[in-house]
């Protein structure tokens, strides 16, 4: 302990003169120890050659430590003398602790080769500097002043040496008192007759006949092959392949995406329509107008007629037309593929989910998982009843009776029998664990038969399935209605996919069709302005009086009947599903 402070003095870099103190004090206890060893016969052969010789030289070392320190602190107080001295001194302790170094451990000596290797250059260069500089006289050890000691550690007796009868009880390290739990004979032959009564009654009549239940359960089940190849009936009854097939519909969403998505295209569909008549129907305003110009100015209007300049843009329109009629065909064929197909998919499908082999397969998975989970809590039970069987001592009870059997100071002979009432009454605290080994007997009676029956019928249906004539025929069913849902989804998506791409052609085709009215409007107006300023220009020198006539409105002239040989507006597709 006093060289743990001393080790912190040095770690803290506290002044070299308390540090000296606390080496030499340090020192000092080697020492004592080294001479108590020495002198008692016995504690040195216990020790050995090696420990003794390691206190001797541990004290040697600390010494040697105590004197350099003293000597850093003569360094400034100026005397430079005494530091020569006080390193001379060092450097023989520690020269008389190297002679010892066979029976040191490695650890040791590498702590003596420091020390010396500090105290010898600093004792070289003390010598120079007061030869040189200060040429103080250097003192004999002998005159030299004593450190001193600081002493922080005691040598205290634990309270467990000092005074071990007070402190021994159960807590405590030492226990308790020799023969303190000394009891009469017959006390301890009642504790005896206690322990077999409760041995024998949680062994043989609880833990024994709940792990004999646990065991008739698993050879029923293993019997039965349960709970693994009779839960997979449905896999032997109906091919994986189909059951694959059967997720597959539910994952996508089954026969109500399809109808979702059929209305989806019925939707789009007469948007479309409607999209091709507002462009032919801007281009037979255009031709109306012009038709209007051209009946008004005669010969004069000579630029070219709308059914010439459109004509690429009425031909663009009525191949729009066609396709929009291929498209109503071909969804015309998918309403009467899914209206034919729509109940068998449906049906078929979720019939195979909820079939009556699966629904006694479930039935038979619960009861189980019942039996299952009264195993989980009967295990419970088991560890439960050990642990209060191993905590049950009914000693101090057994000294309590006791002392009251002999309360009334007669000499009276205890015997076993005396504790008959202590025992019953001791041995009611497993009454509940027996009436739960009765109940657990009875319920997993009830619940294997439940199994058993469950399982036959399972069989029985399982058998029915697989010798059926036509299961074949029923596995066809399932095959084609598959392959009819995939038919009919992969119709649908190309459908939707054809009307949203198909709208943005004729988005394009609309803008294209009003850029070319707008900009034959533009140059009729132009025209009819030149047109206009040409009759003014006659009617004024000719002094005819001028009448004025408004231009042709487009959006009036819309109303007049087409006479061009343009798309026909009258023309109305309908479709919906039930055309």
């Amino acid at each position: 302990a006093q060289e743990c402070f001393w080790q912190k003095a040095v770690y803290e870099k506290l002044k070299d003169g308390n540090v000296a103190k606390l080496a030499s004090q340090v020192s000092a206890y080697y020492e004592a120890a080294f001479e108590l060893a020495t002198n008692n016969p016995e504690v040195s052969k216990i020790l050995g050659q090696n420990w003794l010789t390691h206190l001797q030289v541990k004290s040697w070392h600390f010494a040697a430590a105590s004197e350099f320190r003293k000597s850093c602190e003569c360094i400034g107080q100026n005397k430079y003398g005494e530091e020569i001295a006080r390193l001379r001194v060092a450097e023989g302790y520690v020269n008389r602790a190297f002679e010892q170094r066979k029976h040191l451990r490695e650890a040791v000596i590498k702590d003596l080769e420091s020390l010396r290797t500090v105290v010898t250059s600093n004792l070289s260069r003390a010598l120079k500097d007061n030869d040189i500089i200060y040429l103080n006289t250097i003192p004999s050890a002998s005159s030299l002043a004593s450190i001193g000691r600081a002493s922080l550690a005691n040598p205290t007796l634990p309270p467990e040496v000092n005074d071990p009868i007070s402190l021994m009880n159960e807590r405590s390290i030492l226990g308790l008192p020799l023969f303190v739990k000394l009891v009469p004979f017959a006390v301890h032959q009642a504790h005896s007759v206690y322990s077999d009564r409760k041995e024998r009654l949680v062994k043989e009549e609880i833990l024994l006949k709940l792990q004999e239940l646990t065991i008739t359960y698993d050879s029923k089940l293993k019997f039965l092959n349960l709970p693994y190849s009779s839960l997979d009936t449905e896999d032997q009854v109906i091919p994986q392949s189909i059951l694959a097939n059967s997720q597959d519909v539910r994952n996508e969403g089954g026969i109500t995406r399809l109808n979702a998505m059929f209305d989806s295209i019925q939707d789009a569909a007469p948007n479309n329509t409607q999209i091709i008549d507002e462009a032919l129907s801007i281009l037979d305003q255009e031709a109306m107008e012009d038709e209007e110009w051209e009946k008004k100015f005669g010969e004069r209007w000579t630029r070219k007629k709308s059914i010439v300049a459109n004509k690429d843009l009425v031909d663009n329109g009525l191949k729009h037309q066609q396709v929009l009629q291929q498209a109503l065909k071909g969804d015309l064929a998918i309403q009467n593929k899914l209206e034919q197909w729509s109940q068998p998919i449906d049906s078929t499908f979720d019939a195979s989910t909820q079939s009556d082999i699966k629904s006694r397969e479930n039935e038979l998975r619960n009861l189980v998982n019942e039996a299952h989970a009264n195993i989980v809590e009967r295990n419970k039970t088991i560890e439960e009843v050990k642990k209060i069987s191993n905590l049950d001592d009914i000693g101090p009870k057994l000294q309590k009776e006791a002392a009251k059997i002999t309360a009334n100071g007669t000499a009276i002979k205890i015997e076993p029998a005396h504790f008959e009432e202590l025992f019953i009454e001791e041995m009611k605290k497993y009454d509940n664990y027996l009436v739960f080994v009765q109940r657990e007997t009875e319920n997993q009676e009830k619940l294997l038969n439940q199994i058993d029956g469950k399982y036959q019928e399972l069989t029985e249906k399982r058998n029915k399935a697989m010798n059926n004539p036509g299961r074949t025929e029923t596995l066809e069913k399932f095959k084609t209605a598959y392959q009819k849902f995939r038919e009919i989804l992969s119709n649908l998506q190309e459908g939707i996919k054809f009307y949203r791409n198909f709208e943005t052609t004729l988005r394009d085709y609309q803008k294209k069709c009003q850029e070319f009215a707008t900009y034959r409007h533009k140059e009729g107006y132009e025209l009819v302005r030149k047109l206009t300023s040409s009759t003014i220009d006659k009617a004024w020198n000719s002094n005819t009086p001028i009448v004025y006539s408004p231009q042709p409105n487009l959006q009036q002239s819309s109303q007049s009947p087409r006479t061009s040989g343009v798309w026909n507006s009258d023309k109305n597709i309908k479709f919906s599903r039930n055309a």
